[in-house]
């Protein structure tokens, strides 16, 4: 499994304003799989002291892990009640913490990657899984090759610029698009996406959308409409859920399965540098999803 961002990100920790950005060679994660191979060196109450210590008593430690070359991850949140859960790293002395991502030296974020195995964010291949179900009314366009999974929000100018990328290699057999719809990118985004699934061919009405974006307001091209069906409701409201338990904040966001990653589901967050190569690293499985 790996996580690519090809587009900013945000802070992971919310009392320190920058992000400190370390790169890693490890050689206890390959494959995009994290693993640390021993146990936590300090306890959950010294953790605790650490961080309220260094957010002055904003935040605290909620569980400790062991992390890659001797440092200890945390998992944190602010005292205030309901904030989002993050990993932090602590120095082996547990003397001072790292705040932001770990980027190992295959350009790996183990923050992310640290994250799915603590279980505070849904993995890709079970994104790609739930993805899939019926109550997301995804709609795949015909032909064969891989399937690439697009979380796509009708008013997304990157995701006009992607669809238009990706159309004629779909039209050239190269690859299948899933569109999954999602509202999030501006305030008339979920009406939109509703309206795409309440028509009678949600397929043919994301064509219309992004056939006729109009990219100086940012707008899609589809005509809302004033009562979505419940079964469309329901589909954008799970697909944005879907989307903040995968750790993904902005569209477009991309599951597939990868030839470089020996066919193992990744996530990537933004539209590809490299729309061949992209396109060429597409696998057809081992997950069924990429495939059928």
């Amino acid at each position: 499994m790996r996580i690519v961002s090809v587009m900013g990100g945000g802070l992971h920790f919310a009392f320190l304003g920058i992000a400190a950005i370390l790169l890693l060679a490890s050689s206890n994660v390959s494959a995009g799989t994290y693993s640390s191979g021993r146990t936590a060196l300090i306890s959950l109450s010294r953790a605790q002291d650490l961080v309220s210590g260094a957010s002055h008593g904003r935040a605290r430690a909620l569980s400790v892990f062991p992390g890659p070359d001797g440092l200890e991850g945390i998992v944190v949140a602010l005292v205030a009640k309901g904030s989002a859960r993050s990993i932090i790293w602590a120095t082996p002395n547990a003397k001072a913490v790292l705040i932001g991502n770990l980027v190992d030296a295959q350009g790996q974020n183990l923050n992310e990657l640290a994250e799915v195995a603590q279980n505070l964010r849904t993995s890709p291949l079970t994104a790609l899984q739930a993805a899939t179900q019926p109550a997301s009314m995804s709609a795949l366009t015909p032909g064969s090759g891989p399937i690439l999974t697009f979380f796509i929000d009708p008013n997304c100018i990157f995701c006009n610029r992607l669809y238009r990328a990706l159309t004629p290699e779909v039209r050239a057999g190269k690859l299948r698009i899933r569109f999954v719809l999602v509202g999030i990118v501006k305030r008339d985004s979920p009406q939109r996406a509703m309206s795409i699934l309440s028509s009678a061919d949600p397929l043919k009405a994301i064509g219309q959308d992004e056939t006729h974006f109009d990219a100086a307001i940012e707008e899609g091209g589809y005509r809302i409409r004033t009562s979505p069906t419940p079964a469309a409701a329901a589909a954008v409201k799970a697909n944005d859920q879907l989307m903040s338990r995968m750790g993904a904040v902005g569209t477009p966001t991309l599951l597939y399965c990868s030839k470089a990653a020996d066919g193992h589901v990744e996530m990537m967050k933004g539209v590809p540098a490299d729309i061949p190569s992209f396109v060429s690293d597409l696998a057809t499985g081992p997950a069924p999803e990429c495939h059928a």
